[in-house]
Formats: structure tokens, sequence, C-alpha cells
């Protein structure tokens, strides 16, 4: 039950169904089309950029952000994608290591 706690199910379910752990997902703190802070973090440098989201994704999951075309916005852009992880409402994350 301990693990159930802000968790949401990923499909629904009948009254009285036995709920498994593969039923369950973080529940989204980014939805597709929110705007995204993301943060490009490689060794000691740490770059923020604005973007948008390509889908849900709760704390921890990868999600799908498009940047902006330079000179335009990232909502109306159609910029490149970067895979990123979730870390808040409306923030993510992408390390980039070598």
């Amino acid at each position: 039950p301990q693990a159930a706690i802000g968790q949401v199910t990923g499909r629904s379910l009948a009254a009285g169904a036995i709920v498994s752990p593969a039923d369950l997902r973080a529940a989204p703190v980014i939805r597709r089309g929110d705007s995204v802070t993301l943060t490009v973090r490689r060794g000691r440098i740490a770059v923020a950029t604005d973007a948008v989201a390509e889908a849900d994704a709760g704390r921890g999951d990868t999600v799908l952000l498009r940047l902006a075309d330079p000179g335009t916005s990232a909502r109306r852009g159609r910029g490149r994608s970067v895979a990123a992880t979730a870390t808040g409402p409306g923030t993510a994350v992408a390390d980039h290591r070598r």
C-alpha cells in the first residue's frame, strides 16, 4: 500500500480489482504542451533553456521536449527534440556525459 502513494493507474480498473505494481505509474508533473525549463548539464557546466513537453511525464520519467528554433518560441517552432528526465512541475534535466 505505501508504494501506491503518489501513484496513478495507467489503465482503467474495475471496482474491487486488485492493483499490482505494474498497474501504477508516477503521477504526471509535466503534461503534454507544458512549458518546461530544461537544464542541460555536462560536467560542472549547466545551461537552462525553455522547451515544450511532447508528452506527459511523472517525476523520474523520461520525457521528450521540443526546443525552439532560433528566433521562434518553442510552442510555435519546429525545433529539435531532446530526451530529458522530469524532475518536478515544469522542470527537466538532461545530463550529457563524455
